[in-house]
């Protein structure tokens, strides 16, 4: 794949953004699998709650509510828990306190215990929009397409480092890999405009991610290195699910501004259909009976290449 000057296109404007940014502490991850993992049996379907995850917000000004109502208005909230309660199976909720960090303790102290807390903080939201602000101006739409569909990575790559965590899952190479992996695959097979909008979602996530969390200057060029291998890596996984996907050309033309040869587009679908194979694997006892991604597999691999 050609080198492509597009991750560092965000980089002046965030890096004039001075907002402190924190992550969650589980937030990172990758993960390579070869072998479904062995994992402890699950509890009847009966026995799981209505809602498995869950999203709740803390704002304290207008700009707060403001990011509250976009992601709302954008229905992507309520179809990511239908979604996960449609597909997944596992025993501890999962809440994201979109939140000033400061509060985090006393806000976990609200739920009960066995649950998994993730703090989706708004200094995350406020960086995001101001960059996106700044780059597409007075594109409204776009912006707030863009604002849900990178919030949208962010939720499903700390989901996947759940599953990981909880589940004890073997973990070969980066964690953040296999975060991306699983992110880039749950978008990728939904036909609305987060899926539509992955690679530049994840474009700002990695920029945020890079330039916010590094304290000096030999970090932050450190981490954008290593982000660029991954938002390559993205990119490959889309050019693969694409071609897997669309049988027009131009239904191929979602990403016509990375130009591979037949050789390595091959090498992309493999790619895909590799990380789609080893996820379900690894997800299979958490996976309910009718879960979209058997669907997706026997779906994409009828149309392996040889």
């Amino acid at each position: 794949m050609k080198t492509n000057n597009k991750f560092f296109s965000l980089i002046a404007i965030l890096m004039s953004i001075k907002l402190c940014i924190s992550f969650p502490a589980n937030a990172a991850g990758v993960q390579e699998r070869e072998q479904p993992a062995t994992l402890p049996q699950q509890e009847s379907e009966t026995e799981i709650p209505v809602s498995r995850l869950n999203f709740r917000f803390f704002p304290e000004n207008e700009q707060d509510r403001h990011f509250q109502e976009i992601l709302e208005s954008s229905q992507m909230l309520l179809r990511l828990e239908s979604q996960y309660q449609q597909n997944f199976k596992l025993k501890t909720p999962i809440y994201f306190h979109i939140q000033h960090t400061r509060e985090s303790q006393l806000i976990e102290a609200e739920i009960e215990p066995a649950s998994e807390v993730v703090i989706l903080p708004y200094s995350f939201l406020y960086t995001l929009y101001q960059g996106l602000s700044t780059k597409y101006d007075q594109q409204i739409e776009t912006i707030h397409e863009m604002f849900a569909a990178t919030t949208e990575y962010y939720i499903w790559s700390e989901v996947a480092n759940i599953i990981i965590k909880q589940q004890q899952l073997e973990v070969r190479g980066k964690h953040s890999t296999a975060q991306d992996n699983f992110a880039t695959m749950m978008m990728l097979n939904q036909n609305t405009p987060s899926g539509d909008f992955l690679v530049d979602a994840a474009e700002a996530y990695l920029l945020i991610h890079s330039l916010l969390s590094s304290n000096n200057n030999e970090n932050v060029q450190n981490e954008l290195e290593s982000d660029q291998k991954r938002y390559k890596h993205i990119i490959c996984l889309s050019i693969g699910f694409d071609h897997l996907t669309q049988t027009d050309e131009a239904g191929q033309d979602h990403l016509p501004q990375f130009s591979l040869n037949p050789k390595q587009i091959e090498q992309c679908q493999r790619s895909y259909l590799d990380i789609l194979q080893n996820w379900y694997q690894a997800l299979m006892p958490l996976l309910k009976e009718n879960n979209l991604l058997n669907y997706w597999l026997n779906q994409e691999s009828l149309l392996k290449p040889d």
